[in-house]
């Protein structure tokens, strides 16, 4: 597949197939072939690994879990697809609608009925290849083993129900992990889930979806359990970078599909572009269009999103936060690229390499984000988009900020301004994000912590029957502990408390006490981003007071003395992964602040004069308000008196 030039798109762009991949390209990308796949009068973003030859013995469509349990388990699902094909099957992969990079769910939809409608979308598009007698087996991981559940007669081949769960559970178990995990309140009106919201009538037909059980078993159908109950919960909850593809079980999923006699797949080519209606601003109907793309000498995936009938004033290239993938945070990103659309924005939402559709199937442990090639890859993806014309903001979280901002300083990238929200780690020097420093902060005893176990293999409470969706108390699984567990995991959090406070307070001094963490402070890298490059750092309370510990206040001070645009806010309402819908909003709302800064819109009628300045010409703004008795602190060009004291 070639890099789609995105102006103009249309739906008749025809593919170059990624198997014209030379020899020397992995082997999940010669293979792999992305697609939108058409259910109803949606789009789903699929991808298709095909096997050796184009010989396929069936078909294997792996059918996921939903929202974060998808972010969480996409690694082992793309695994899973790859041991497939090197078996000899036709690998599917998708994303339901509502999620990732596939179509908005309507808002008065109904989950049960849409999701089968998606799963009977790609089993028809995997019989177009592979025949009506060839087998075509789904395997559902949690959530996405409900909706095959449901599934009628789909002509020959298996079922396996891989750690099925209810709607009603997953339901539980994600508001309570967004309440407990995230202190920001929720929205009033919809169900906030991590990073998801749904509204009444999509909750009603989440409920709607059954864990198949043992005994409802037909002839054709599996239930497979791990053993390893807080093994099997870390294939779908907690961060990414606590999960490892279970490879051995993988492979025993994989051996128990039987094989179809040998069938040569007929040429087809992918549908690259699909065409969406989403609300304009002022709520109208607006057209969309999202092509798929490959970028660079990488290929790596992407989808370009641009207004049908509005000319482009800006470009904007979406990265990923940390090792997750392009649809950023609950599909933040996905949302904002449609929203923008309309408003005269062309974007770019990439996967940096080994991420996302680029993840080696192979490679257990995550990803690591910090790395030089990570930079490489951000600045590729500027200079393709650079070359629409447009003037480029690059966005990302953490570590996607952390590469943007290398990228403008190392490679000269072409960007107008790069936002950035909750950026912590800051060494330019990729060699300092030792083993040593993953372990410390994605470890396994953070990880043990992360993950909880579920109280039986069912994903159901003892006795069988789910729980209120409402009901109080912990997350599942986690059981009664002693006094000396409870004293033990309180000197632990005092501990990590200390260790936090002298990262804030005292980093050089934390340093010294903690040489496997080392010294990390703003300057070595903000003061190499060019003048010209403009930037807005976006924090949540607890973060920024990071970026004043480690210098970020005199950084910005002296940058601003030399001319450069740049820009701090907090808002409490931003937490650190943008799980809250209150964060992701005011994320969107602060970029559109940046894009119009930087391309403004051209009024369609005579704008009204403004009232003259009262400001000393070159003054700095600085608004400070109160949001929820916190302080709300917008800085243009200088820290406010408030942050000043914080950050000397």
């Amino acid at each position: 597949m070639r890099a789609v030039d995105p102006t103009p798109l249309s739906s008749g762009i025809e593919s170059s197939p990624t198997p014209d991949a030379p020899e020397s390209m992995p082997e999940w990308v010669r293979h792999r072939r992305l697609s939108w796949i058409r259910s109803a009068d949606r789009w789903l973003c699929a991808r298709v690994d095909e096997p050796d030859d184009r010989v396929a013995r069936g078909a294997v469509i792996v059918a996921p879990s939903f929202d974060r349990e998808a972010v969480v388990s996409f690694r082992t699902t793309r695994a899973l697809a790859a041991r497939a094909r090197r078996a000899g099957f036709v690998a599917y992969t998708f994303a339901w609608s509502g999620d990732a990079d596939s179509s908005t769910l309507p808002e008065d939809g109904d989950l049960a009925r849409l999701w089968l409608e998606d799963l009977t979308a790609v089993i028809g598009h995997a019989r177009g290849l592979v025949g009506p007698d060839a087998p075509v087996h789904v395997v559902g991981l949690r959530l996405g083993a409900a909706v095959a559940a449901l599934l009628p007669d789909h002509g020959p081949g298996r079922r396996l129900y891989w750690e099925p769960i209810s709607g009603g559970s997953f339901l539980r178990h994600h508001k309570l992990i967004r309440q407990t995990s995230v202190p920001v309140p929720t929205l009033e009106s919809v169900v906030e889930l991590d990073g998801m919201t749904l509204t009444p009538a999509q909750v009603s037909g989440l409920r709607r979806l059954r864990a198949p059980s043992a005994a409802s078993l037909g002839p054709h159908e599996e239930l497979r359990t791990e053993s390893d109950r807080r093994a099997a919960m870390r294939l779908v909850l907690g961060a990414p970078y606590f999960a490892h593809v279970p490879h051995a079980a993988l492979d025993e999923i994989v051996e128990r599909l039987p094989a179809g006699e040998p069938v040569d797949l007929p040429a087809w080519t992918p549908q690259l572009v699909a065409t969406m209606s989403v609300p304009d601003a002022e709520g109208r109907p607006a057209t969309v269009t999202e092509a798929m793309c490959e970028i660079g000498p990488k290929r790596l995936p992407g989808i370009v999103t641009r207004s049908a009938d509005v000319a482009p004033r800006a470009a904007v290239l979406f990265t990923a936060m940390g090792a997750e993938i392009k649809a950023g945070p609950g599909g933040a990103w996905s949302r904002a690229a449609r929203e923008l659309a309309p408003e005269g924005v062309l974007s770019l939402r990439a996967d940096r390499g080994g991420l996302g559709d680029d993840a080696d199937p192979d490679h257990a442990p995550e990803p690591r984000p910090y790395t030089d090639s990570a930079v490489l890859d951000v600045a590729s993806a500027t200079s393709w988009l650079s070359g629409r014309g447009l003037p480029v903001i690059g966005v990302g979280v953490c570590a996607g900020a952390w590469a943007l901002l290398r990228a403008a300083a190392d490679h000269d990238a072409a960007l107008r301004a790069v936002f950035g929200v909750n950026v912590v780690h800051w060494s330019p020097d990729s060699a300092v994000y030792t083993e040593a420093f993953y372990a410390h902060y994605h470890g396994q005893e953070a990880a043990d912590r992360s993950a909880p176990a579920d109280r039986s293999p069912e994903g159901r409470s003892p006795e069988g029957t789910d729980t209120p969706d409402d009901a109080e108390g912990d997350i599942p699984g986690a059981s009664r502990r002693g006094a000396g567990t409870v004293l033990r995991g309180g000197l632990s959090a005092l501990r990590e408390l200390v260790s936090t406070e002298l990262a804030i307070r005292l980093p050089r001094l934390r340093s010294a006490l903690r040489p496997d963490v080392p010294l990390d402070l703003t300057e070595p890298l903000l003061r190499t981003v060019p003048r010209r490059v403009g930037i807005t750092l976006l924090y949540g309370c607890h973060d920024h007071r990071i970026f004043l510990g480690k210098g970020g206040g005199r950084s910005m001070r002296r940058a601003t003395r030399g001319g450069q645009q740049f820009e701090v806010v907090v808002d409490p309402a931003i937490d650190h992964s943008l799980f809250a819908q209150a964060a992701q909003r005011e994320t969107l709302e602060q970029l559109r602040r940046r894009i119009d800064a930087e391309a403004p819109v051209i009024p369609t009628e005579p704008a009204t004069a403004p009232a003259p300045s009262t400001a000393e010409p070159g003054a700095p703004v600085i608004t400070l308000t109160r949001v929820a008795g916190v302080d709300h602190v917008r800085h243009q060009g200088q820290v406010s008196p408030v942050s000043r004291e914080a950050g000397r």
